[in-house]
């Protein structure tokens, strides 16, 4: 009896470590993800943007997660995949002093030559971090010379990988990843920008699992319907891009060639249908830790 005591109070430490530090970083709801997040970026109808590397770049930006809350409804209808937001809130800004940040980039510029009404790129990716701070990181502060890397930002990309995604090329239009319906200008303007992303392989090795981010496997599900056919992306986004007016962000240096500063939000679908890993794999431990400690007392007693 008192071995069976002893391994449960051992068993119920060992999964509360491991729930504390699954817990550490915001949990994902099961079904339906929906994500809010506000940004800064810099727009090119041109593709003057010149990004660390030398490649050139349509658009870019830097971001913090506002919210993460399930879906409505929670029984998701594969036949209508615009589920709208929630009410149950699994993460907001500052939260327990942590925050979700993140930067997208690598976007290169599409011409339609039928259509000179809309802002298409193709290619880019979006990756996502998660760190505890005493203070948000500020947009209002962020400055483009800020980023050091195509992939790096001060203060944006730092903390814990939770992923990364692929923006999908075709998804919505042939040959293009996103599609903005505004073509920015001086003048100032307001567009949506659509589009669906795929979480990305980071080592390459073929499989989608935690060392491509925290998140990465729960978030590999490809739920959504694109033109590519059925079941081809794992999220979908739909970006508001407005004129940023403060104009940190402008780059007026080649009147010819403006970039241009823009604020946005951005509602992101995506469906998590895979357990918590962190509490599974150390509960597991947990088990293991059990059996082995009953085996060793089993073999003194015996």
């Amino acid at each position: 009896m008192k071995i069976l005591k002893r391994s449960f109070v051992f068993l119920c430490i060992l999964f509360f470590l491991g729930t504390s530090y699954a817990l550490a970083i915001p949990k994902l709801p099961q079904g339906g993800v929906f994500i809010t997040f506000s940004g800064v970026e810099q727009i090119s109808p041109t593709e003057a943007i010149v990004a660390p590397s030398g490649n050139s770049e349509s658009s870019w930006g830097v971001f913090r997660v506002t919210s993460i809350t399930d879906s409505d409804p929670v029984v998701l209808d594969p036949n209508d995949q615009n589920f709208q937001q929630g009410t149950t809130s699994y993460y907001s800004l500052g939260q327990d002093g942590g925050y979700i940040t993140g930067i997208f980039f690598g976007l290169q510029l599409v011409v339609d030559p039928y259509n000179h009404d809309l802002l298409l790129s193709s290619g880019g990716e979006i990756h996502f971090y998660y760190q505890t701070l005493a203070t948000a990181p500020s947009l209002a502060s962020a400055l483009p010379e800020h980023r050091t890397a195509d992939d790096q930002f001060t203060g944006f990309t730092t903390g814990t990988f939770l992923g990364a995604a692929e923006f999908l090329d075709g998804g919505i239009h042939p040959g293009a990843s996103v599609v903005g319906n505004a073509i920015p200008t001086l003048d100032g303007f307001t567009g949506q920008a659509n589009s669906f992303g795929n979480i990305k392989d980071m080592n390459g090795d073929g499989v989608i699992d935690e060392l491509d981010g925290v998140w990465a496997q729960q978030l590999s599900t490809a739920f959504f319907n694109t033109a590519l056919g059925n079941n081809t992306a794992d999220m979908k986004f739909r970006n508001i891009y407005e004129s940023d007016g403060n104009h940190y962000w402008d780059d007026l240096s080649d009147p010819e060639k403006p970039i241009l500063g823009a604020q946005m939000t951005d509602p992101l679908r995506a469906v998590n249908a895979v357990p918590e890993p962190g509490t599974v794999l150390l509960l597991g431990a947990g088990l293991l830790g059990l059996a082995a400690y009953g085996r060793k007392r089993y073999i003194k007693k015996n």
